[in-house]
């Protein structure tokens, strides 16, 4: 009987030649447009979601989409990455997309997980500094809420046409949360300051298939 991974497998040798690139496309010096950094989440595939082919875009995947603050003392391939594409490859946009219906972010760890449960962890024990995160929010002073309330940040406005923010509420505030400790990060932080980089918080609705993003000037998740 075939398995879903003999299908895979079949899958993968009849597409080998549409996969295969050009000589000179595979040797050219790679280039991304951004680097989009979002859940390992099977559910969600960043390049449908940008209609990019192959080498547009550079991918940071990582259970609940959590991204340390950086520490020079621990190394982590979150760093690396962000530093690499940043450093090397001269990405000028950074994404961070969450999306809807995350069972990491909802809390749904399982207890034999202890592995998966210390990440997640760490997210609290990161507390990107309540600077970082303002910037990222309004440019103004802020306050880090730990539970992404309605005090403090404003994550659907009256201008915005999204639907079913409240449920979104965790999310959006998860997004805010990983720029804020983005901005922690040495490379981040010299392409800010020298206009060669650029933020960008996206959120996924896997249901309805949409895209918002987080605008600073009405402190708003609004239709891409």
């Amino acid at each position: 009987m075939s398995t879903r991974f003999d299908d895979l497998r079949s899958a993968v040798r009849r597409r080998s030649r549409l996969l295969a690139m050009p000589v000179d496309a595979a040797a050219r010096s790679v280039r991304p447009v951004a680097l989009f950094i979002t859940c390992s989440d099977s559910r969600i595939v960043p390049g449908a979601i940008t209609a990019t082919t192959p080498g547009e875009l550079c991918e940071l995947r990582s259970i609940g989409c959590r991204i340390p603050t950086f520490d020079a003392t621990c190394p982590s391939a979150e760093a690396a990455t962000v530093e690499y594409a940043i450093r090397h490859l001269g990405v000028r946009h950074v994404i961070v997309c969450g999306h809807s219906d995350c069972d990491a972010l909802a809390g749904k760890v399982l207890p034999e997980l202890p592995a998966t449960a210390d990440w997640l962890a760490g997210q609290v024990a990161d507390g990107v500094p309540e600077d970082a995160l303002a910037a990222t929010i309004d440019r103004a002073p802020l306050p880090l809420q730990s539970d992404y309330g309605p005090d403090g940040v404003r994550f659907v406005g009256p201008r915005t046409t999204v639907r079913g923010a409240g449920r979104h509420r965790a999310g959006y505030g998860h997004v805010l949360h990983q720029l804020g400790a983005l901005r922690t990060h040495p490379a981040i932080a010299d392409g800010l300051a020298t206009g060669r980089v650029e933020l960008h918080g996206w959120y996924y609705d896997l249901t309805e298939g949409s895209v918002t993003t987080y605008d600073a000037g009405v402190g708003a998740f609004v239709p891409l």
